[in-house]
């Protein structure tokens, strides 16, 4: 009697482990958020010089 083992199916190609998900997912939210903050200065910037918050800020 010829026994053979088989082993356990195991998939070619690992799957993403959690700390690469958690790593990838931390650059997207930084990314994400100085996006955010680059176009709040830009709008920020952009406002007029005379009119309500631009008075404020740029003094004029």
């Amino acid at each position: 009697m010829d026994r053979h083992r088989q082993e356990p199916a195991s998939s070619a190609t690992p799957l993403d482990s959690p700390a690469r998900h958690t790593r990838s997912s931390t650059l997207v939210s930084l990314a994400y958020v100085l996006a955010l903050i680059l176009v709040f200065a830009l709008s920020l910037y952009l406002l007029p010089e005379h009119t309500g918050l631009g008075k404020l800020l740029w003094g004029a």
